[in-house]
């Protein structure tokens, strides 16, 4: 029988952390690029007094990756619920034995670990 906890419990952990991280992306991507979009001034890469600022380019760089990133996290959050919402029907009527169930929902989990760590390598490459 599938243990409907554990595997609920682990779904819905991801769908909340995953919205954390696009709320918090989003939040903090957004004004810096109305920022610099309106000024043309960045502060990421500003120099010691005398304060000259950084290329614009740089920081639109550096907020639309983090944004990418946010839709990554939006759309793995979505598929963890997805999965969510999958689990609970075949708890309440299941169609296939609970092996089988596992077996298929393993597959699909690696695509999405493979996916996550693709969004984690681009948040490094931001990152340096």
């Amino acid at each position: 029988m599938l243990r409907p906890m554990k595997l609920e419990g682990a779904l819905k952990l991801y769908i909340a952390l995953y919205f954390v991280a696009f709320i918090l992306t989003f939040l903090t991507s957004v004004p810096m690029l109305f920022h610099v979009a309106e000024k043309g001034e960045c502060l990421l890469f500003a120099t010691p007094p005398p304060i000259r600022y950084g290329s614009a380019g740089g920081c639109v760089v550096s907020g639309v990756l983090p944004l990418v990133a946010a839709l990554c996290a939006f759309l793995l959050g979505f598929f963890n619920w997805l999965h969510l919402r999958k689990t609970q029907e075949h708890i309440k009527l299941p169609e296939m034995t609970s092996d089988e169930f596992r077996l298929q929902f393993k597959k699909k989990f690696w695509k999405i670990i493979i996916f996550h760590s693709v969004v984690l390598g681009l948040i490094g490459v931001n990152a340096i």
